[in-house]
C-alpha cells in the first residue's frame, strides 16, 4: 500500500549506510505508525514531526477493521 510499516527505517537506513538515530515525519494515519516505531525502536528515533496525526485516543480502542489495519503497518 501507500503507506510503509515500520520495518523502512532500519532498512533504509542500513541501505543508505546512514547510522544514528533519525527524525520521521509521519503525515495522518502515517503519524500513528511512526509513533508506534518511535516506541519500538526509541534508539533508532530521535525525534518525530506529526503532520495533522490522528488524535491517539480516535484509536484508543480500535474496531476490528481497524486492528487488522495497525497490525498490518506495526510489527
Amino acid at each position: 500500500g501507500a503507506y510503509a510499516t515500520p520495518h523502512f527505517p532500519p532498512f533504509l537506513l542500513d541501505r543508505a549506510g546512514l547510522k544514528g538515530a533519525v527524525i520521521l515525519v509521519g503525515h495522518s494515519y502515517g503519524g500513528l505508525v511512526a509513533r508506534a516505531f518511535a516506541m519500538r525502536h526509541r534508539a533508532d528515533v530521535a525525534g518525530l514531526i506529526l503532520v495533522d496525526p490522528p488524535a491517539a485516543a480516535e484509536w484508543a480502542e480500535p474496531s476490528p477493521g481497524h486492528r487488522q489495519m495497525l497490525a498490518r503497518a506495526i510489527r
